[in-house]
């Protein structure tokens, strides 16, 4: 850009400004381009002022050197060089001496630096907007990674503190998602509805679940708030509880797996995709140890959710609402070390979800697919022992 145009000059650029601001409508201000002009505004009022010093200290300095001449106006010499920036200003005619050009020189340079500056600055500011990660992002960093020699086919050990990863053992080779189709209901429906939601119990939900898989007894007409249920879903891996809420939060099960699919899409777990609320087996049903490890490192987050799958066994009274229900924890954790669960699967074997501190630091580790209840504790004590301490 020629800095004789006169929207170059410092003392336009905020007049630019508003005029465009002026001309657009309320719902644009949010746009990037309106806090970018926001952003050079406030710049350009600060460029002015920069100039102002700069030229009241060559004015000083010209006055120590015996050049006793008032500070150089740089509207007065870009009316001198350039048309007028108002039809009813006049030119003007006289000449500044050369050492007068000389410092508009430099100062002309001065005003392209500082305006390039503030340029950079607008973008500098504006980048980490862009840049910013989704606040369910969760980052994983690797440092070295243990692979320590185990029975079961797939583990993985997470520091849910620092998100490193300690131990992988085909961590991201795929297996059946069914059995903890339930944890990602739980997620989702936390996510999405109100824990103190009543939810009614209907006997079509009830008929939709698959025949076989395990159930929390649940009586239609009955009502019972949505945290209640969660424990339901999660201690006895109640489908009809999955499908209750699947129904309830999303309207259809449908719907409500979409819900589930962008869940795991926000948490980045790239291993992970589900078909169903249920606890079925299918081709596009399917997750991984890593995903596993990262859906619980959210999920503890959520306080609902944590209190939900720590426990072992959990009343509700009967009231006015609903009949009494007792629910036991189907896939308690391991004797020897606190976690979430441990059992067996018929598509993933023996396999435990473990969380043990260490150094102060939540650890997160899955282990999957050994091939008996003394294979999975000895490869659990391989995975921990084989962290530095």
């Amino acid at each position: 850009m020629d800095h004789h145009d006169e929207k170059f000059a410092p003392e336009t650029v905020d007049e630019q400004i508003e005029l465009h601001l002026q001309q657009l409508p309320i719902a644009s201000h949010t746009s990037l381009d309106t806090r970018m002009l926001k952003d050079l505004q406030q710049i350009a009022e600060q460029d002015v002022q920069r100039i102002a010093q700069v030229r009241a200290r060559l004015a000083r300095y010209a006055v120590e050197n015996g050049e006793k001449r008032k500070p150089i106006d740089l509207r007065e010499y870009q009316a001198e060089t350039a048309p007028p920036l108002h039809s009813g200003s006049q030119p003007r005619t006289r000449k500044a001496p050369g050492a007068r050009r000389r410092l508009v020189t430099v100062l002309t340079g001065l005003v392209a630096v500082l305006l390039l500056v503030s340029m950079l600055t607008v973008f500098a500011r504006i980048k980490p907007q862009q840049e910013q990660t989704h606040p369910k992002i969760q980052q994983q960093t690797s440092t070295v990674v243990a692979k320590p020699v185990l029975h079961g086919s797939n583990a993985f050990l997470l520091d849910a503190d620092k998100g490193t990863v300690l131990v992988d053992v085909n961590g991201h080779t795929r297996v059946s998602a069914a059995h903890f189709a339930k944890y990602m209901v739980a997620i989702t429906a936390l996510e999405n509805a109100d824990p103190n939601q009543m939810i009614t119990i209907d006997q079509a939900s009830l008929d939709a679940v698959p025949k076989g898989l395990s159930t929390a007894q649940l009586v239609a007409g009955d009502q019972i708030p949505l945290q209640f249920l969660l424990y339901g879903l999660l201690l006895p891996s109640g489908n009809d509880a999955a499908g209750v809420i699947a129904r309830a939060v999303g309207g259809n099960s449908q719907n409500f797996v979409a819900m589930m699919n962008e869940e795991a899409h926000q948490l980045q777990l790239n291993d992970t995709h589900f078909s169903s609320p249920y606890a079925i087996s299918s081709a596009d049903n399917y997750t991984s140890a890593a995903d596993l490890a990262s859906m619980m490192r959210y999920g503890l987050q959520l306080e609902i959710f944590s209190e939900d799958i720590t426990g072992t066994i959990w009343t509700l009274q009967a009231s006015a609402y609903n009949h009494a229900y007792v629910w036991g924890n189907a896939n308690p954790p391991l004797g020897s070390e606190p976690g979430v669960e441990s059992g067996h699967d018929k598509e993933i074997g023996y396999h435990a979800i473990f969380t043990p501190q260490s150094n102060g630091h939540l650890l997160i580790g899955v282990e999957l697919n050994a091939p008996s209840p003394e294979a999975l504790n000895a490869d659990v004590s391989t995975i921990l022992h084989s962290v530095k301490p």
